[in-house]
């Protein structure tokens, strides 16, 4: 009959039975722990000296890279033994890593090949041009079959930023008024040694983008102009990556770093709520509410017409002449039989003849 390890078996013959199976619990817990440290070390002994797969010295440092979003780096696996090896899948430690392919069949007594792709940006301060940092990465082996330890091999080097700038990102705040021209933004850039111009791309239409060297900076700065492009960012929330590369001699580039340039566009009018409760202040008797329209340039503007898709709402006045400000009385003839929500909208023409609107969000509860 077949039994595991802490198997005991104990037969009955009188007295002592007690003691017997005290006896027999406890030899099986010190045959267990005995198996189970034996079996570990037996892995741990295969792990170091018995792993048939092998991963070559030159294959495990990469040197010094330009840091970038996606390096290639081949690894070559051998096979130290006369069968075939099959590996099912790779595993890393970090996300920062793609592996093709993700299985392969190493010969016996031959090699396979495969090809990472590592980012690695990572958590850099500004400014590290000069300075590479130490990059390193585990990566191990699924074996076909039951799972069992394996080791790890740890794929390493240095890298550094080809490109660092000042200030990091470019932000536009939240007061960006529709319709009119981004401010011109600087950006300083510092490059590695052998940079000899910027490139950038960047087909976002809102910007138009220069780059020449920076005027008393020294060798290995440069400037970044970024002016108003042929269209203006739409209203809402925007953000956008450049991508920059340093060009070398010979038009050699390196790896191309991101610029993010981000921001908030507003509308050029607005209303002082802009959501408005109209809710009685006694029983039966109506409420009124005073909205106050404004422009964010302090240009003056005039109200055409103001249209209510809810019915009864009153809105006096209805048009007004060109000004800066203008403030209007909202409420019922009667109370609201029911709660609703519905929106205002005053179409404004402004000093040059542009025509645009301001929506109120009307909240009614009788």
């Amino acid at each position: 009959m077949d039994r595991s390890p802490c198997e005991i078996v104990v037969t009955r013959r009188g007295g002592g039975s007690g003691s017997l199976l005290l006896g027999g619990f406890a030899l099986c817990m010190i045959t267990g722990i005995a198996f189970w440290f034996g079996w570990a070390g037996v892995g741990e002994r295969a792990n170091r000296d018995d792993f048939p797969l092998v991963l070559r010295d030159e294959d495990a440092d990469f040197g010094e890279a330009f840091m970038q979003e996606e390096f290639p780096w081949q690894l070559q696996i051998e096979n130290t033994s006369a069968h075939s090896v099959r590996i099912v899948d790779f595993e890393s430690s970090c996300a920062c890593t793609s592996i093709n392919p993700s299985s392969v069949v190493v010969p016996g007594q031959g090699t396979a090949s495969i090809e990472l792709v590592l980012d690695t940006t990572g958590n850099w301060k500004d400014g590290e041009v000069d300075h590479p940092r130490a990059f390193a990465i585990d990566l191990w082996p699924i074996l076909q079959g039951p799972r069992r330890p394996v080791p790890r091999w740890t794929i390493k080097g240095r890298v550094r930023r080809p490109l660092a700038f000042s200030p990091p990102a470019v932000h536009y705040g939240e007061t960006l008024v529709q319709g009119r021209s981004l401010p011109e933004k600087t950006v300083l850039v510092r490059a590695a040694e052998g940079v000899e111009r910027l490139a950038i791309d960047c087909d976002w239409p809102s910007v138009r983008l220069e780059a020449g060297p920076s005027n008393g900076s020294g060798d290995g700065w440069f400037e970044i102009t970024i002016s108003p492009g042929e269209q203006m960012p739409p209203i809402g929330r925007f953000e956008v990556e450049i991508r920059v590369s340093g060009v070398l001699a010979g038009e050699e580039r390196l790896p191309p770093v991101p610029l993010r340039l981000a921001g908030l566009v507003v509308p050029e009018f607005y209303a002082i709520p802009h959501t408005i409760r109209l809710t009685p202040v006694a029983q039966g008797e109506p409420a009124t509410v005073d909205v106050v329209l404004q422009s964010r340039v302090d240009g003056e503007f005039a109200v055409e017409q103001v249209v209510s898709s809810a019915s009864g709402v009153v809105i006096e006045p209805q048009d007004t002449g060109l000004g800066r400000v203008h403030k209007f009385r909202v409420g019922r003839a009667a109370p609201a039989s029911d709660s609703s929500q519905n929106t205002i909208t005053f179409l404004v023409r402004t000093d040059t003849g542009e025509r645009k609107h301001v929506d109120v969000t009307v909240v009614e509860i009788p």
